[in-house]
């Protein structure tokens, strides 16, 4: 078994609530994973695995109030409770496709999820599950009966590692900012763009952090 991620960011979109209290509440809504189609790491999802990892899932954690979203992916399937940043309340099937809503919470990475939210970043979600691939006579790799699904999680585009510091630095004006705070933020950027494959991740949780916390003082 290995670990399978599929990135979504073209079927979700943001949405803001206020509550009896007028707090906003952020949610990402859409589009959370498709059966039977190609994606861009070249698997596919036959719709009856797909449905029967979404069922168990949706059984063993979605109704009790158990499945959360990390900010990131980390290299394993099991969940960091320090990278919590949202709870998945509702997965239903819709035709071939699997649609969710998930609420940011009030945790550290939460809070860096709402600060880039608010800042225009536009994020994603990705599956994490166990599951075995086959590939077909296409050379299409197809997903075996057994996908284990483990989370849902926030992520930003990896093909572009660098896009969610950026986006978040167009919120600021970097030219009024001290020498000092510039040379910080050039200190990130660095950081994430000097990061090997296995450490982007992290990187790019730390960096955010860091900016969120020079940001707000």
């Amino acid at each position: 078994m290995s670990v399978l991620l599929e990135n979504n960011f073209t079927d979700v979109e943001i949405l803001t609530e206020s509550d009896d209290s007028g707090r906003k509440n952020w949610y990402i809504s859409g589009v959370f994973a498709k059966a039977d189609m190609v994606n861009r790491n070249k698997r596919i999802y036959p719709e009856q695995v797909l449905d029967e990892s979404m069922n168990n899932y949706i059984t063993e954690y979605v109704n009790p109030g158990r499945a959360v979203a990390e900010l990131a992916h980390p290299s394993n399937t099991t969940i960091n409770l320090d990278r919590i940043a949202a709870k998945i309340e509702n997965l239903q099937k819709d035709g071939k496709a699997y649609t969710g809503r998930a609420k940011v919470l009030n945790t550290p990475c939460g809070q860096i999820v709402q600060g880039l939210l608010e800042g225009g970043v536009k994020l994603g979600v990705s599956t994490r599950a166990d599951g075995s691939t086959k590939t077909n006579h296409q050379g299409i790799n197809e997903v075996q009966k057994g996908l284990r699904m483990s989370a849902i999680d926030i992520v930003a585009n990896p093909s572009c590692h660098d896009a969610m510091v950026d986006g978040i630095m167009e919120s600021v004006i970097i030219d009024s900012m001290s020498e000092e705070d510039q040379s910080i933020i050039e200190s990130i950027r660095d950081d994430i763009l000097s990061a090997k494959s296995f450490e982007l991740q992290e990187a790019k949780l730390n960096a955010i952090r860091k900016f969120m916390k020079l940001v707000t003082g």
